[in-house]
């Protein structure tokens, strides 16, 4: 058995790149504190204008860098649908403490049209209880 756990990213009005809520809702940091967990899934908020997204990781939570694929291309969930949920399978940020999240690619950002709210579906990154 293993811990599943879910976290808060908010893009903030006409925000282009996440900040982490904490449990009562307020901006802790620019990026989701994964320490032991590993990103399973997403939780797409009611609403969410037309845009990919794609991702970037931290080590110390200051210095971020992209995420691409093996192939050189940016690694993306290409346009998601509101209120949906997307499985990872689980997106490999092993070695990297925080993540945030970007609306658009990184070449083409685009602004969402009010905050909007992403849940980040996460669990123990050994698999145990």
């Amino acid at each position: 058995m293993f811990h599943a756990g879910v976290k808060k990213v908010q893009f903030a009005l006409n925000g282009t790149l996440s900040t982490f809520l904490d449990h009562d809702g307020a901006t802790v940091r620019d990026g989701c504190d994964l320490a032991g967990l590993v990103l399973v899934g997403i939780g797409m908020p009611a609403v969410w204008t037309a845009a990919a997204i794609t991702f970037q990781v931290s080590k110390d939570g200051v210095t971020f860098r992209d995420v691409f694929n093996v192939d050189g291309t940016e690694f993306k969930l290409t346009t998601p649908l509101a209120d949906q949920f997307i499985p990872l399978a689980p997106l490999d940020t092993y070695g990297w403490r925080y993540i945030r999240l970007r609306s658009g690619l990184k070449s083409a950002t685009v602004a969402q049209g009010a905050a909007r709210v992403v849940d980040l579906i996460t669990r123990d990154l050994h698999g145990r209880g």
